[in-house]
């Protein structure tokens, strides 16, 4: 009995080896077949994916407004005050001075779009600065703008919530100053040296700003996202042309299957590694030339060396393999497999954020974008090309999806396989005679001596 248990599973893994053995040499040759597709898909993905990062970035960058400023030539503190903040690079990025007289011609010149913006500053506005008296400036913004003018605006909000919050805190410290006369020969001095610390200190506020990082794709830029999406898109789109390995299964194959011992999750198994191998293999051939020209030409920055960031894809490239598992295991026994196969696959397109950012998107949307496998995809390849060090949640995650896939296809294979009709043991010649096992085996594994019987 020990001897027949061991031959058993030897046999076992002998067909499982032969079997793997056979799935990837049907891969490998339906490769050759596919390649001039897979070549043009992809120099397709790459260059839409360039294309639209580039046009997003064009139309998302903020160009410099024009402001002017009226009320500063008559006090030369606030003209030498706001000279240095046009020449900060704050101010620079953000709009050019132009100054004028009036306030009417600062309003006017905002309602014939001369300028973007318009500030007055009523006369003795330092002088009542540095006094504590409530003198407010007036500022004029169109009612509907560019980004420029927009982003000026909240530049501005800011710019007041700050001076609200804090000119208490300065006024109080004068007050200090001229109560106390504490080592001070002059208090208004003191008044004014308060008025230019609180005065740089609003105008660093800018700074602060532009170092945050505002945008719908987060931290990195438009071209890795867009890069990112192009792996996910390549790896589905490559995935499409596997079904030949499930379709010419009819339920003969199965049963042939099933008697020579490749059971439903050795099948899943062996398709997904097969399949996530060759995705994994074609994706880093193909990306490896255009990812080496990016980096070398400052389109992308790698967070790693070239062969790590193959390596970091391997386990997507799994995870789109049992995804194409569980889809064509769902789908087997349907003429429009590949249709319902690819209808799935624009609903990830749109939802998933491969087109646009998650950003845009319809909240219930986006949120059932975010937990579809693509976007999953999307989202592992984007920490893959960039993340100086790959989280090791990121790979968890990925590899639990996968292996969630591959159960749906196991429990609906098996549902599938218990509708089949059972294979006929109805006694032939002698009493106690078992029959005879199918005549061919999947892919030319002939039983051996004895095996049909055990």
């Amino acid at each position: 009995m020990t001897r027949n248990r061991h031959t058993r599973r030897g046999d076992g893994t002998s067909i499982a080896r032969r079997y793997a053995r056979i799935e990837a040499k049907r891969v490998v040759v339906s490769l050759g077949h596919m390649l001039v597709g897979i070549v043009l898909m992809s120099a397709v993905l790459v260059g839409a994916a360039l294309g639209v990062s580039s046009l997003m970035t064009r139309s998302s960058s903020v160009s410099p407004i024009t402001v002017c400023m009226a009320g500063v030539k008559s006090d030369p503190r606030l003209s030498a005050i706001m000279q240095a903040v046009a020449g900060s690079q704050e101010g620079v990025s953000l709009g050019t001075l132009r100054y004028i007289d009036t306030q009417d011609e600062a309003r006017d010149m905002v309602a014939s779009g001369e300028c973007s913006a318009s500030i007055w500053l009523p006369d003795g506005f330092y002088d009542d600065l540095v006094d504590g008296t409530n003198t407010p400036a007036v500022i004029y913004l169109p009612d509907s703008g560019a980004m420029g003018t927009r982003l000026f605006r909240e530049v501005v909000d800011d710019f007041v919530s700050l001076l609200s919050a804090s000119e208490a805190g300065t006024y109080s410290a004068i007050e200090q100053v001229r109560e106390t006369r504490a080592d001070v020969s002059d208090p208004e001095q003191m008044g004014g040296v308060f008025a230019m610390a609180y005065a740089k200190a609003c105008f660093a506020r800018l700074g602060i700003f532009s170092e945050r990082t505002y945008s719908p794709v987060g931290t990195m830029g438009l071209h890795e996202y867009y890069l990112s999406v192009v792996v996910a898109l390549l790896t589905f789109g490559i995935g499409l042309n596997f079904g030949f390995l499930f379709t010419g299964e009819d339920e003969e194959m199965e049963r042939k299957l099933r008697v020579y011992g490749v059971s439903a999750w050795l099948d899943a198994l062996i398709k997904t590694g097969v399949i996530g191998l060759a995705l994994w293999a074609v994706a880093v051939v193909l990306l490896t030339p255009v990812l080496a020209l990016l980096a070398h030409s400052g389109g992308i920055v790698l967070g790693a060396s070239l062969p790590l960031v193959a390596l970091r894809l391997l386990p997507g490239a799994l995870m789109m393999g049992a995804f194409d598992t569980m889809m064509y295991t769902l789908t087997r026994r349907s003429e429009h497999a590949g249709l319902i196969f690819l209808l799935v696959g624009l609903v990830m397109v749109f939802a998933g954020g491969c087109l646009l950012p998650s950003t845009f998107l319809p909240a219930p949307v986006a949120a059932v974008g975010d937990v579809l496998p693509l976007a999953i995809e999307r989202g592992y390849a984007a920490d893959a090309l960039t993340a100086g060090r790959m989280p090791v949640t990121d790979v968890l995650v990925v590899l639990a999806v996968g292996a969630l896939m591959v159960c749906v296809a196991v429990v609906c294979d098996k549902a599938r396989h218990h509708e089949l009709p059972r294979l006929r043991t109805g006694r032939r010649g002698s009493r106690g005679r078992r029959p005879r096992a199918v005549a061919a085996a999947p892919g030319g594994m002939a039983p051996k001596d004895g095996e049909a019987a055990r």
